[in-house]
Formats: C-alpha cells, sequence, structure tokens
C-alpha cells in the first residue's frame, strides 16, 4: 500500500496506463518511520491482503512487547490492504533501536540491511 499513498492520483492499482508515471519507494528508514503529531513515531513492518495475516504477524510482534496496529486501505475497487505498524515509539532513540531490530530480525520485505541505492530486494514475505 506504500504505492498507493506514494501515487494518490492512481485510483486503482489494477489500472495503471502504460507510460503513466509511477513511483515506487524504497523500503527505507525515512519512508517507513513516521513521526506522529505528538511526537512520537510509528514504524510500518508489513502489508497483508488478509486481515488474518495481518493479525497473526501483530500478535507475534505483541508479544515481543511492542504495541501494535493494524490499518487498512484500499488499494483498488477489489483489493484491501491491512498495515501492520508498531506504534507508541516514544521518542527517535526508542523509533531507532525498533528500526535496527527489525532489520535483525527481517520485519521489512527486504533481506538483511538495505544498502544506500538499494530498493525492493524480496517481495514474497512469510511471517
Amino acid at each position: 500500500n506504500l504505492i498507493k499513498e506514494f501515487n494518490p492520483q492512481i485510483e486503482d492499482l489494477h489500472w495503471v496506463a502504460a507510460g503513466q508515471e509511477l513511483l515506487l519507494p524504497p523500503l527505507t528508514r525515512e519512508t517507513l518511520l513516521r513521526k506522529q503529531p505528538d511526537g512520537s513515531y510509528r514504524l510500518i513492518v508489513a502489508s497483508f491482503p488478509s486481515l488474518t495475516g495481518a493479525d497473526d504477524y501483530a500478535r507475534r510482534l505483541g508479544n515481543k512487547g511492542y504495541q501494535v496496529m493494524i490499518t487498512q486501505q484500499w488499494v483498488s475497487h477489489d483489493l484491501l490492504l491491512h498495515r501492520v505498524e508498531i506504534d507508541r515509539l516514544k521518542n527517535v532513540e526508542e523509533a531507532n533501536q525498533t528500526w535496527e531490530a527489525g532489520l535483525k530480525n527481517e520485519w521489512f520485505a527486504f533481506v538483511g540491511n538495505p544498502r544506500r541505492g538499494d530498493q525492493l530486494s524480496r517481495t514474497n514475505i512469510t511471517p
């Protein structure tokens, strides 16, 4: 659902016109870590086509002590994605520690620590 977020002009990801510009955001700290209005941070961890998959993944992260939330976004007329996010990270230090834990434990849709310039390197993740 990051593709939809970064391309709000596209109403349905099933229907992208030939030659239409499409921004593919890299999965980096700058893309996935979001500062909230209260100064806390939220970290996007994964998106799932099924609520069951998102719930299972969120439960596993919750068992590790994280506050987890699931948000939903329609990306086409018939596809609702369920985004798993770690919420209530108190400050940038806690956010960075959680980011590093995510890299170490491969919570994200890439393998290991991404190098500068790397884009998506693995897209079919099983929790």
